[in-house]
């Protein structure tokens, strides 16, 4: 009995530096694994970053396009049409917009209805590259809102009072933006 205790006594010391050496191995790898990890993430997170810019761009892309539509520039006409010589009054506006056709009230709203929608992706974070739109997309939608905005507002006052305020919100916001470029119109 004494020659295995003996024996035990020489091995343990051993077997604990095995043991000790085999936790360094598992903390280091451990620590690998976890660097590893990190760095996926990070990569994950610039890639995320990177395509959400990417489509960011093509929806300013897209809308910019959709102006630049034949078809769109002709409902343009017709709304500018509309709205040059703006009456002084509001029943100036309410008998211009009764003298419109169904037709032609569709048209108009239609034009103004995009511009609105534009301007509400626009002050909504995340969803337009707002510098890319600055170069653009906004000097077009920012020149339409001041074409519209006499008629704008007779809507707003005598029809719903939120009509196109994110169209007027972010025409007001690029105006002070670029206060160079405000007087368009």
């Amino acid at each position: 009995m004494i020659v295995i205790g003996t024996a035990m006594a020489r091995i343990l010391p051993l077997a604990v530096g095995i043991g000790d050496i085999a936790s360094w191995v598992a903390a280091a790898a451990t620590l690998g694994l976890l660097i590893a990890a990190v760095l996926a993430g990070k990569t994950a997170l610039d890639t995320l970053r990177a395509q959400r810019l990417a489509a960011q761009r093509q929806r300013v892309y897209d809308l910019l396009a959709r102006t630049f539509d034949e078809d769109f520039i002709r409902m343009g006409i017709l709304a500018e049409t509309f709205f040059d010589n703006p009456p002084k009054t509001p029943t100036g506006w309410a008998r211009r917009w009764k003298a419109t056709s169904s037709d032609e009230g569709a048209v108009i709203q239609a034009v103004m209805n995009f511009y609105e929608v534009v301007a509400g992706e626009y002050n909504t974070d995340g969803v337009l590259d707002r510098q890319l739109a600055d170069k653009a997309l906004m000097v077009i939608t920012y020149a339409w809102w001041k074409r519209a905005e006499p008629f704008a507002n007779w809507v707003r006052d005598n029809r719903n009072p939120q009509a196109f305020e994110e169209w007027r919100a972010a025409s007001d916001a690029y105006e002070k933006a670029y206060p160079e470029k405000a007087p368009v119109a």
